[in-house]
C-alpha cells in the first residue's frame, strides 16, 4: 500500500488472510464491479484517509465491497467512546449472493470498529439488506432522527 491509504483488501470469506493491494489494482476493480465512473469516487475517498474499503473475493474476482468511515465525536464530560463508525456501499455482485461473502464483509468491518473502540456502527439499509445487518445487531433506533435533506432537490 503506497500513500498512506487506509484501504485494506481482504479475501473473504475462508482461505485467506489480508492481502494487500495497490489503490490502483482496487480502484480499477471496482470500477469493474460498478461499470466504471465509482472507480474515480473510489480514488478520491481512498486517497483522503477517511474512508476504509473492504472487498470481498469469490471466483478469482472481487465480488462484493463495504466502505467505512469513521466519525468522530465532540469530547464531552461522559467518559465514552471517541467515535462512531458510518457503513455505506455494502453490496455483492448478484451471482455471488448467498455464499456469506456479505455477512464476512460486515464482521470484517465491525470488528475492525471494535479494535477502534468504536461506539456505534450507522447505516442506511435497503429493505432486502435489513435481515444480514439484524443478523450482525443493528437494530432500528429510536434516539436517532434525520433530515433527508436531498429528497426534494435534483442532483446536479
Amino acid at each position: 500500500m503506497g500513500s498512506g491509504l487506509q484501504c485494506s483488501q481482504e479475501r473473504v470469506p475462508r482461505g485467506g488472510g489480508a492481502r494487500g493491494g495497490s489503490e490502483g489494482r482496487l480502484c480499477g476493480a471496482l470500477r469493474r464491479l460498478d461499470g466504471g465512473a465509482p472507480g474515480r469516487c473510489a480514488a478520491r475517498c481512498l486517497a483522503t484517509g477517511r474512508w476504509q474499503c473492504r472487498v470481498a473475493e469469490a471466483g478469482g474476482g472481487i465480488a462484493g465491497h463495504l466502505w467505512l468511515s469513521l466519525i468522530e465525536k465532540v469530547p464531552n464530560p461522559v467518559a465514552e467512546r471517541a467515535h462512531h463508525a458510518y457503513a455505506t456501499n455494502v453490496y455483492v455482485r448478484p451471482s455471488a449472493r448467498s455464499r456469506g461473502l456479505g455477512s464476512a464483509l460486515l464482521a470484517e468491518a465491525l470488528a475492525w470498529c471494535e479494535a477502534r473502540d468504536v461506539d456505534a456502527a450507522i447505516l442506511w439499509p435497503t429493505a432486502r439488506s435489513r435481515p444480514l445487518y439484524a443478523r450482525h445487531g443493528f437494530a432500528d433506533a429510536k434516539d436517532v432522527m434525520a433530515a433527508n435533506l436531498g429528497a426534494s432537490r435534483p442532483i446536479g
